[in-house]
């Protein structure tokens, strides 16, 4: 996936240690990606952070109350108590893999260019 018209722009949770390691998984999965920036953040809430226009995606359901246009809950097929839909929701896209966010995001994109056409 080589965006380069697009800012990608990643925060991620977790302990000093984990935040390296998945900076550097980051860097390693997605070598061809231009314009990313990374945001590591220890014991602060991702709602803190503007993401009206943006993909969220992520392992934790109680991390995904943003304001993030899409919203994608990565389950790896398996139901835990932290990744549990409690009631539907028509704002959070549930997925297992990485080739279904990618596929999805590719969507996203899409629908994102005819609003932005529309202007909504």
């Amino acid at each position: 996936m080589n965006e380069d018209n697009y800012e990608w722009i990643f925060i991620t949770k977790g302990t000093r240690k984990n935040l390296e390691l998945k900076e550097r998984f980051l860097r390693e999965s997605l070598p061809t990606l231009n314009n990313v920036k990374y945001i590591g953040i220890e014991n602060e809430d991702k709602k803190n952070y503007d993401m009206k226009n943006g993909i969220q995606v992520d392992d934790n359901i109680n991390n995904l109350n943003t304001n993030a246009r899409y919203k994608i809950l990565i389950k790896n097929y398996l139901e835990t108590d932290y990744n549990r839909i409690q009631a539907p929701s028509d704002d959070i896209y549930e997925m297992n893999n990485w080739n279904e966010i990618a596929e999805s995001i590719k969507w996203f994109r899409e629908e994102m260019l005819v609003w932005d056409i529309l202007g909504i």
